[in-house]
């Protein structure tokens, strides 16, 4: 699950356009979005869902995980612009279910 948050003066759409996942340098496959796009409100936030992935086995300490993403966004239908990064999740521990993990920017975020 990811947040958008629209931290300017006037109403943006968005769109999301790619979410892909690589988990220990091999690709996901996810499913279908439940919703991937939507209205944000000045300094609205709205939730962006990734869908559920199964992995191949059980997550461990240090694995890592990236999600690449690249979202189209306007307040104006003419003047589109693209926001794009990829943030990198590296499982520190695994204990009783809990997961504790932390995670940085690899790229981005870079909007064009």
């Amino acid at each position: 699950m990811l947040s958008f948050k629209n931290p300017g003066r006037v109403r943006l759409v968005y769109d999301v356009e790619r979410a892909d996942l690589v988990f220990c340098e091999k690709a996901v496959p996810l499913g279908q979005y439940d919703s991937h796009s939507g209205v944000l409100h000045p300094d609205e936030a709205n939730t962006f869902f990734i869908p559920d992935a199964l992995l191949e086995r059980p997550l461990h300490g240090g694995d890592t995980t990236t999600l690449n993403l690249s979202v189209r966004y306007w307040s104006q239908a003419a003047n589109r612009h693209l926001l794009k990064v990829t943030i990198k999740v590296t499982v520190l521990s695994v204990d009783a279910g809990t997961i504790n993990a932390k995670w940085t920017f690899a790229s981005g975020p870079s909007y064009a």
